[in-house]
């Protein structure tokens, strides 16, 4: 698999990597619906094998570490920590200026905590949209070696890496030690250290003014920190800040999301198990609940659970409404194959709030166990923008753009745009239909079409390809969706028997045609790339089914280790708004900008292509997350998306998006045309670099 490839050259270049980095191997088995419940973000490995943005630069100095497993050995002896390594768990310092740091502040307050205490509080990573989002998992009282963790951890890795980028740890044992003596500074400060006096932590304390000890309790009269009861908590989150975080309604900010935990009445049950009765965009939740005990333990996990589950606990429910509480499930981030908790500490004094950096991360294997990995804060960067730049474009791209019919391709777009009813989620839909005639197509180009057909939620799907095989088993795949959305205005009314599909024009017929036409120019240049390259027409797009094709499509890339070098998509690119512009919308991996940069040059060379605008991944105005590109993105694959200039900031609620105005006769065929040569050249340029 990659990851093992991966993983094994930088043990050759490290002079005997770590374990840890060799056995890190891809997930997840199944990619869940992004509106039922998020998929996890990863950080460190992504699934593909390729190493997260944030810590390339900590793999570059671990290349270079003379001796890796001297380092390593003396690194846990100093932190007192056998299962550390010192592969950084990176946070920017934005998030932690602006969200982290902020929001355990405000955590502290509204749990009217009495100091001097110390909460420890576990968080994870999302990224809905946007922008990250921070969400707490966990708050409990810590340990005194988990307090000084981070602190030692950070000197530590400091002493014997000092090619990582690390931050001083904050937390030291006598900053903990006078904090816990406010208030009464001729107190002893006793702490329990479980380890006992071969933990560093025992010795660091004793030097800060401390009385570690291991078994026996000290005197009555002094600040004892394990009889601190912070807050009635359980270890599933706060219960006493039962709360629903609402979500910021401006793209690209994201608060602190705390615990939504909340007990049953009858709108929460009709939220979670109900699936008529909605809006349009809304789904029934039970997916993305996890049904609790009053006293924590969890009862049913809702993402993993059967129907037949789902309907017995709903009739326990409604039998006992009080004896079960609904939590909001959300995932843990991911390290490769293991559950990634970044821990943080707070110090609460009533109004005196104190958030130490750094903190550190637990990387949790499935079968169990856990390794720690020290806390650090990343430089702020655009890890796409070193490969930016415009760059050559080889002679067989302007040549296919020379070769592209523009008439053709309208013919293309109004054809498929005629069949009436390509929506995903309402009865008797033409998807099958489309793609025979798409297959019809290619098959008169001399390309072999390829149906890739499953099952979901008790229905067939099919994603169509067509290849142009190359010299290697590298894939760079050009894709659109080929099904639409419901039309909203025939949605007003609530009545789902008055559901039509919008005719789709825009969304997504321009694409589809320029996939087709693509195909016609690959055919006729008659030669063999370096890399294949796959026209792909995925399936299930638009809501109810959200991505569906994409997510069955990157499983099964997973599974059989396809290398996939880049993933363009096309997904909107025919409405000339905002004085003609368009998003060139790049993935999380810094390959996607290299692909952005051939983009670039591409509409460079085409007279009279409209302006490109480059997103990277968390623009505020990036539109990546409302595409199948996001899935691709996530997973650690280069990506770009081409689309007019639509995002959540502009021209989001214009007429012709989603609704019966997305007509043939509304397209700009000159512009639309223009973005799917710039595409198909950036996918020849990707095939032959």
């Amino acid at each position: 698999m990659r990851t093992l490839c991966l993983f094994l050259l930088l043990a050759g270049a490290a002079g005997g990597q770590d374990a840890f980095l060799d056995t890190l191997k891809p997930s997840p088995a199944r990619i869940e619906p992004y509106s039922e419940s998020l998929a996890p973000m990863y950080e460190g490995v992504f699934p593909t094998g390729e190493p997260h943005p944030s810590y390339a630069e900590s793999l570059d100095a671990l290349r270079k570490q003379p001796d890796f497993q001297a380092a390593s050995r003396a690194f846990r002896a100093d932190c007192g920590e056998p299962s550390a390594e010192p592969l950084p768990a990176m946070i920017r310092q934005a998030d932690f200026d602006a969200i982290v740091k902020p929001g355990l502040r405000d955590l502290a307050k509204r749990a009217g905590a009495k100091g001097p205490v110390v909460l420890g509080v576990a968080l994870s990573t999302e990224v809905p949209d946007v922008a990250r989002s921070w969400v707490v998992q966990g708050v409990h009282a810590p340990r005194v070696e988990a307090l000084l963790r981070p602190w030692l951890m950070s000197r530590s890795l400091a002493k014997h890496f000092p090619g990582l980028p690390a931050t001083a740890g904050e937390l030291t044992a006598r900053r903990l030690v006078d904090w816990l003596r406010r208030g009464n500074p001729k107190a002893t400060v006793a702490l329990h250290v479980e380890s006992g006096p071969s933990h560093p932590a025992w010795k660091e304390l004793a030097a800060a003014g401390g009385v570690p000890f291991a078994k026996d309790a000290p005197r009555a009269d002094v600040v004892y920190h394990e009889s601190q009861r912070i807050l009635p908590i359980c270890g599933w989150g706060l219960k006493t800040l039962a709360t629903t975080s609402a979500a910021s309604e401006e793209p690209g900010t994201a608060p602190l999301v705390l615990p939504e935990i909340a007990p049953f009445d009858e709108a929460r049950l009709a939220a979670v198990f109900r699936q008529d009765d909605k809006g349009l965009y809304d789904k029934w939740q039970a997916r993305s609940t996890d049904f609790r005990s009053v006293t924590g333990s969890l009862l049913l996990r809702g993402l993993t659970a059967t129907m037949e589950e789902l309907r017995a606990m709903e009739r326990s429910i409604r039998q006992a409404p009080s004896s079960v509480l609904a939590q909001r499930a959300h995932r843990p981030s991911r390290m490769g194959d293991r559950n990634l908790i970044h821990h943080f500490f707070v110090l609460a004094d009533g109004e005196d709030v104190l958030v130490p950096l750094p903190g550190a991360a637990q990387a949790i294997a499935d079968s169990g166990g856990a390794i720690w990995l020290p806390g650090a804060v990343a430089r702020e960067r655009d890890p796409a923008a070193s490969g930016r730049t415009k760059a050559a474009l080889p002679p067989r791209a302007l040549e296919a753009a020379a070769r592209f019919d523009a008439a053709r391709y309208e013919a293309l777009v109004r054809h498929v745009a005629s069949y009436p009813n390509r929506a995903n989620g309402l009865p008797g839909h033409q998807l099958e239909e489309v793609a025979q005639y798409l297959a019809g197509e290619y098959r008169k180009l001399g390309l072999e079409p390829r149906f890739d057909r499953f099952e979901d939620g008790g229905r067939p799907w099919t994603n169509l390809s067509a290849d142009l095989a190359g010299e290697t088993t590298e894939v760079v795949i050009l894709a659109d969706h080929y099904d639409t959305a419901i039309d909203e205005g025939s949605a007003e009314s609530g009545d789902r028997s008055k559901y039509k599909a919008a005719p789709g024009a825009d969304d997504n017929a321009t694409a589809t045609a320029a996939l087709v036409e693509s195909g016609r120019v690959l055919a006729s240049l008659a030669y063999k790339p370096r890399r294949t390259i796959r026209l792909l027409h995925l399936t299930g797009e638009e809501y109810p089914t959200d991505c569906l094709g994409a997510r069955h499509y990157a499983e099964a890339m997973l599974r059989r280790g396809e290398r996939v070098a880049a993933f363009l998509v096309m997904d909107m690119i025919g409405r000339k708004l905002d004085g003609g512009s368009f998003q060139l919308n790049e993935g999380e991996v810094p390959a996607s900008g290299g692909l952005s940069g051939w983009a670039l040059s591409a509409a460079g060379a085409i007279e009279g292509a409209p302006a490109a605008i480059v997103r990277s991944r968390f623009d505020p105005k990036s539109y990546l997350y409302n595409t199948d590109g996001v899935i691709f993105s996530d997973l650690g694959v280069p990506t770009l998306l081409f689309n007019e200039r639509v995002n959540r900031m502009e021209n989001f609620t214009t007429r012709g998006n989603h609704d019966a105005y997305d007509t043939a006769d509304n397209i700009d065929y000159r512009y639309a045309a223009a973005i799917a040569r710039v595409a198909l050249m950036t996918a020849i340029a990707a095939a032959e670099r």
